[in-house]
């Protein structure tokens, strides 16, 4: 299972990656897409960020994967919580239980992030917003 999870994913610099950039400077739109992502041997959920120029701006690794998710993906090691400027407002993500990480939802507050859009979440996750 593992080895076939790791054939469907490709490098953040791969051509499946210059397509997502290509389709958000194509309609003009910032993208924030989830992906598995590998580096080397090891797989990532990550969130890529592009912008309506067709440019890849970075990503965010899920910095600690839920239950058995740690048999599967690697750890994030915290260099990727960006948060980007754009025309629309402040720009950056977590993924699923992250949003229950108040300390992780801190350092995007203190980016200068100040609301939140959570998309995919567990069903049972009840989501409190605690800062403005």
């Amino acid at each position: 299972m593992h080895l076939y999870i790791y054939l469907l994913t490709e490098e953040s610099t791969g051509p499946e990656v210059s397509r997502l950039a290509a389709m958000a400077g194509k309609y003009k739109v910032f993208l924030v897409m989830g992906v598995i992502e590998r580096e080397g041997y090891t797989l990532y959920c990550s969130v890529l960020f592009f912008d309506p120029l067709g440019r890849y701006l970075g990503k965010h690794r899920k910095l600690m994967p839920t239950a058995l998710e740690r048999i599967i993906w690697g750890f994030g090691d915290g260099s990727t919580i960006p948060v980007y400027d754009t025309p629309l407002g402040k720009i950056g993500a977590l993924i699923c239980w992250e949003n229950k990480m108040p300390l992780l939802r801190t350092a995007l507050y203190g980016k200068g992030k100040s609301q939140s859009h959570v998309d995919k979440f567990p069903r049972q996750l009840t989501f409190i917003g605690s800062m403005p």
